[in-house]
């Protein structure tokens, strides 16, 4: 495949993202609220309240260089920002002949339009800045392993800090490439920008990062629902959220046959074999292990290690078998193109429904103080400060503690609840008390709730306390949908 095609397929997907998202037009959906609203924050405040995140402060400090206020805008400009790194890395990697000495070509082609980049592109989160970081730090390691030049472990050390202050798992990541480019040739001088990056990690854990681990420890317990897979590494790689089809896994096994078929005919112990094995033995092995990391966001330089591989199995099979490639290649490039568009349609729908739902609930509070519950506590708050800020008598409750928030920013105080051990050890008295202490009339439940619209029900209050303490101390119910969802209203509530 030719370096045009590559070019050509970063175009296709830059192009098939924006006019999605100009078309459909997209709010945030519940992470970025909470990113874009911190990130508003004055620096003391801020700080105080990314304690409760877990994410080091860069992506907050780095979107007070956007127009946070205007979703649409920002999106675009995060779109526009990912795309143009994307681009420059592979056109530095051209210029230094690595993607023609690895034969990388086919493989970036599918990585450009796939479901993987068309999800983080677009995503104001972390990830936008961090997967092209990820991508030049590979690409800078295949250039150290032709002549280990020492300039090439500095700029590696350099991403991996820049990294640690956008997530520690990008950190981690980086810190991998940069421990594989170490062992090649190791001496003290080779061994001290390594050295160097351990430091700064450890500086900043102690500083900030251990104490947002005791404050997270807690708070993404309710993911221990997603049950382990081996198929997981590539279904966040290559498929969109509506696929769910019993034929998905046979995909993933023939994808993982083209990527393994590609490891065994690379040339032997070379870096670039010797990177693409760990990482790709170990995203298995997380899949099989633990499946609530190996999502697309958190997993980003496996799956796109993954896509590689299969761009490069792929290509060496079709030449070995003397398959006439001339629109083969072409129809798999479109293939991949109108799956990574459609997950981003997909995606969008999702964010829209999330925006709507929200919408509703706020429209069915009425003229009267009402208060919102969902499945999720924080998720009131999140949705009210994202969606309808100025609806005075919709009102975020979380029947789990006593004294209710009142912030209208999002808080440490309003992050912690999902952590709160009180939120996890809850009975039915105590939700009921709570209830009865906000001395209001009326309340709306969402009973069927989820942090992003499809993700699976039933994550948060899994007993459905929340449920029954309603139906204690309210005297009637009412019916409504939306879509395929159902809300409850309860009206002439504290009832002894």
């Amino acid at each position: 495949m030719t370096k045009k095609t590559l070019q050509i397929m970063i175009i296709v997907g830059l192009v098939g993202v924006l006019l999605t998202t100009l078309i459909m037009g997209t709010s945030y959906w519940h992470d970025e609220i909470i990113l874009t609203d911190i990130s508003k924050q004055p620096i003391t405040q801020l700080m105080d309240t990314i304690s409760t995140e877990p994410h080091p402060p860069g992506i907050y400090l780095f979107l007070k260089l956007f127009p946070v206020e205007y979703p649409l805008l920002t999106r675009i400009l995060f779109i526009s920002m990912s795309t143009i790194a994307l681009a420059l890395a592979i056109a530095w990697a051209d210029k230094n002949k690595v993607l023609e000495k690895y034969n990388l070509y086919f493989g970036l082609a599918l990585f450009a339009v796939s479901p993987l980049w068309t999800s983080i592109a677009p995503n104001v989160k972390q990830d936008a800045v961090t997967l092209p970081l990820f991508i030049i730090a590979f690409f800078v390691l295949l250039k150290f392993q032709e002549n280990l030049e020492y300039k090439y472990l500095i700029a590696l050390t350099l991403f991996a800090i820049i990294a640690l202050f956008f997530g520690y798992l990008n950190f981690v990541y980086i810190a991998i490439l940069l421990c594989i480019a170490t062992i090649q040739k190791i001496t003290f001088k080779r061994f001290l920008p390594l050295f160097f990056a351990g430091i700064i990690f450890m500086a900043y854990v102690l500083l900030f990062g251990a104490r947002q681990y005791i404050n997270n420890n807690h708070r993404l317990d309710w993911q221990n629902y997603r049950e382990p897979t081996i198929v997981s590494l590539v279904y966040s790689a290559v498929s969109w959220t509506t696929i769910g089809t019993d034929h998905f896994s046979d995909i993933c096994f023939i994808l993982m046959g083209f990527a393994f078929s590609a490891l065994l005919l690379l040339e032997k112990k070379t870096v670039y074999q010797k990177t693409m094995l760990l990482f790709l033995l170990f995203g298995f092995l997380a899949g099989i292990i633990d499946n609530v990391i190996v999502r697309n966001r958190y997993f980003a330089p496996f799956s796109f290690m993954f896509i590689l591989l299969c761009g490069q199995g792929m290509e060496s099979l079709i030449h070995h078998f003397n398959i006439k490639s001339k629109y083969l290649i072409p129809i798999i490039l479109v293939v991949a193109s109108l799956n990574g568009i459609l997950a981003h349609i997909t995606s969008n729908k999702a964010h829209l429904n999330y925006a709507k739902e929200s919408q509703f609930v706020s429209q069915l509070a009425g003229p009267e103080p009402t208060g919102v519950l969902y499945r999720s506590s924080v998720s009131g708050y999140v949705r009210k400060i994202g969606f309808y800020p100025n609806n005075t008598n919709a009102i975020p409750i979380n029947p789990f503690i006593k004294t209710q928030n009142t912030d209208k920013t999002i808080t440490s105080t309003i992050l912690a609840i999902e952590g709160n051990t009180d939120y996890l050890k809850a009975t039915l008295t105590d939700v009921v008390t709570s209830l009865r202490n906000t001395g209001l009339k009326k309340f709306v439940y969402l009973a069927v709730d989820t942090i992003q619209w499809g993700s699976g029900d039933g994550l948060y209050d899994t007993n459905l306390l929340t449920l029954q303490g309603l139906e204690s101390v309210c005297e009637k119910k009412n019916l409504q949908y939306f879509k395929d969802r159902f809300i409850l209203v309860f009206d002439n509530c504290n009832a002894q």
